[in-house]
Parts: structure tokens; sequence; C-alpha cells
């Protein structure tokens, strides 16, 4: 798997490795190396899933995919009367969203999602 072919630029002729590198293991004018790689791509995806793992991934990409398009597509704004705001404001949550997951995740979508209109 690690072999690696010297080969001379002028004719394209095999070459021993004594012939194609210098005394300090360099490679010399005129030769050229060939070497087997193997190339991957960093967003590989199993070929295949158990079910909560299909849900999961269903759901990244969905996730991802509502994230993305949403400055394309930006839900209608309906705008509050300022005393609903201030109410809105002075009203303590029953359940803070750090100790929520699920309204702590919301909170962030929706700020990535209105992100570009800042």
């Amino acid at each position: 798997m690690n072999h690696i072919t010297y080969l001379r630029v002028r004719d394209g002729a095999l070459a021993h490795s004594d012939e194609a590198l210098d005394e300090r293991g360099l490679l010399r004018d005129g030769y050229m190396v060939r070497r087997t790689i193997c190339v991957m791509d960093s967003a590989r995806v199993p070929a295949f899933f158990d079910e909560e793992t299909a849900r999961k991934f269903a759901d990244v990409e969905a996730r991802r995919e509502r994230l993305s398009n949403a400055w394309r597509e930006p839900a209608p704004q309906q705008r509050q009367p300022l005393a609903a705001e201030l109410a809105a404001l002075e009203r303590r949550p029953t359940t803070s969203p750090a100790r929520d997951a699920e309204a702590a995740r919301a909170e962030r979508d929706r700020r990535l999602v209105d992100a570009w209109r800042h």
C-alpha cells in the first residue's frame, strides 16, 4: 500500500531509489515520484443506519435546511403593541432555558434565523 515508484521525467522509465534520491534522501532533479493515496471526503455518511441514527440524521438535515433557508423565505413578522412587549419582558418563564434543553435550542435557532435582520 505504501509503495513508492520513482520515474525519470525525460522518458518515464522506472528508476531505482538509489538513482532518484541523493545522499540526503531528497528527490533529484529530473525524477518524479508516483505513490498510491486514499482520498476521503470529510462529509462521509454511513451506508447503513439503524432507525434511531436515521431519525437523528434526518432531524439534523431538516434543521440545517431550515436555518440555511430562513433568510431566503422569512416568515412574516407581526408587530406586537408596546404594552404587550413590556408585559412579556416582565413575565418570568416557569422553566429557565438553561434547564430546558429543548427551549434553549429553539431560542438559539430563532436567533440564528433572525440574525441576518440585525
